[in-house]
């Protein structure tokens, strides 16, 4: 193994103590598809650089898409926002996400994993999405879809923050949104995956 994967993988293994949840990993399991990313974890030292761009305050509800066993949405939950969601339509992912809500240290948001396809989503009150390329560019589509049609019916500026952004040119076609920021992949920095940052037009 590569030195600069260990050091990654300690370090996982010490902000997954720290918090008390259990997030580390990468597998391919008999579910992963084109359409059905295989479960990775991001970087921590990313997920905090994003959480602090994205500025969260009191009033967002933030949405993890494809939250695996929820290291995002703990991470997320340690903000005083209104709400973290992670969804996940893996039975086994769902059933880790939420024991490490249950368990995680320090958390000032209410968490809730909800076990069922991101396409089929309510996000009438979704005001931060957070995507980590969990799928493949005709769900994600399906999923944009879902989401506009919530905005038709209930007004309100919403950010996406997508890391490993491969299915970009599917959010490029949405016209009701505009891509504010894009970071490129920088490990040495600790950016293990680039990061395209979008929100609804005005």
């Amino acid at each position: 193994m590569q030195p600069f994967r260990e050091i990654y993988r300690l370090h996982s293994l010490f902000c997954d103590f720290r918090l008390n949840i259990s997030t580390s990993g990468h597998y391919d399991s008999p579910w992963a598809t084109d359409e059905h990313v295989f479960y990775a974890s991001v970087w921590y030292s990313e997920i905090f650089r994003v959480l602090r761009f994205l500025d969260l305050s009191q009033s967002d509800v933030f949405i993890d898409i494809g939250c695996g066993k929820g290291r995002v949405t703990c991470c997320t939950a340690r903000c005083s926002i209104r709400r973290v969601v992670g969804i996940d339509d893996v039975e086994e992912m769902a059933s880790v996400a939420m024991a490490n809500a249950r368990r995680l240290r320090n958390r000032r948001t209410e968490i809730t994993i909800a076990r069922c396809k991101a396409e089929d989503f309510d996000y009438s009150e979704a005001t931060v999405l957070y995507l980590y390329n969990p799928f493949g560019a005709s769900t994600l589509q399906r999923v944009l879809d879902q989401v506009k049609a919530s905005l038709n019916k209930h007004q309100r500026e919403i950010k996406i923050a997508y890391v490993n952004p491969k299915q970009e040119c599917v959010i490029e076609r949405a016209q009701w949104l505009e891509r504010y920021e894009r970071w490129p992949r920088r490990q040495s920095r600790g950016i293990e995956a680039a990061v395209s940052f979008w929100r609804s037009r005005r």
